[in-house]
């Protein structure tokens, strides 16, 4: 029976998205991935989201803050592409 609602899962590593939790080993794989696309601002202000989400599942401390900081930096990059969109148009 498929859930319709993620937010009640049992899984404890499914995110409110429903999409799952990613460890930080599965993050460092997928930088190069996500280097070689432009991203959008909607898709960077997710990816902050969802940053922010996975680090507020994990214990204070260096993983944690590596979340944290990477979800600032996504922020930042949507940020500056609304500045630039704002600008161009």
């Amino acid at each position: 029976m498929t859930e319709k609602h993620p937010r009640r899962s049992r899984d404890p590593n499914q995110l409110a998205s429903g999409q799952h939790w990613l460890g930080i080993d599965q993050i460092d794989c997928l930088r190069d991935e996500v280097q070689e696309e432009h991203l959008t601002v909607d898709e960077c202000d997710e990816l902050a989201k969802a940053l922010r989400e996975d680090a507020a599942r994990l214990p204070h401390g260096s993983e944690r803050e590596y979340l944290l900081q990477l979800a600032q930096d996504y922020r930042i990059l949507a940020d500056m592409k609304r500045m630039v969109l704002r600008k161009v148009n």
